[in-house]
């Protein structure tokens, strides 16, 4: 039985939503990709295009997860050991490119911490150490971290610094 059968609607919404914003944040980008991919892309764009990216598909996947009448907490722990593969690659290869630690801010620490809190929490509701309910607050916030990097990557950091 899923253990979090309780939360039915609120995963099946979130599907949705989190289904509609990698639309958009596809459409945001396909409207300059030169700007985020392209050989004269900022880095921090691209970085920011990655994790926004990143975000939004584990919030699409753990709550379709949620969704599955059996495992579903097995496939969320399965989910972000993906994330946390593919955040530490990208942290990798951004340290190897920049020559070290020089943009530390900008590696995506938040991230890595995001996804291992996220598997710590999921392992937690196996155990029943741990409130179903904690991967509501993983997902909300993610929610917010996606948004909040998708902002920037439209221009906001730099309008902020301009102004």
């Amino acid at each position: 039985m899923n253990e979090l059968g309780e939360l039915h609607e609120f995963f099946a919404a979130s599907v949705g939503a989190a289904a509609a914003l990698i639309g958009l944040l596809f459409v945001a980008i396909s409207i300059a990709p030169e700007k985020v991919f392209g050989d004269q892309a900022d880095a921090d764009r691209r970085a920011d295009a990655q994790r926004a990216f990143t975000a939004l598909v584990n919030v699409f996947f753990v709550s379709l997860a949620a969704l599955m009448p059996h495992s579903a907490v097995r496939v969320m722990e399965v989910v972000a050991l993906l994330a946390i593969v593919q955040i530490a690659r990208a942290i990798f290869m951004r340290v190897r490119s920049d020559g070290g630690l020089k943009n530390w801010q900008h590696l995506g620490l938040i991230s890595l911490g995001i996804y291992v809190f996220e598997l710590i929490a999921a392992q937690g509701v196996v155990t029943r150490a741990v409130s179903p309910d904690k991967l509501v607050y993983f997902v909300l916030g993610l929610y917010a971290y996606a948004l909040g990097t998708s902002w920037n990557l439209l221009g906001a950091k730099g309008a902020a610094k301009a102004a």
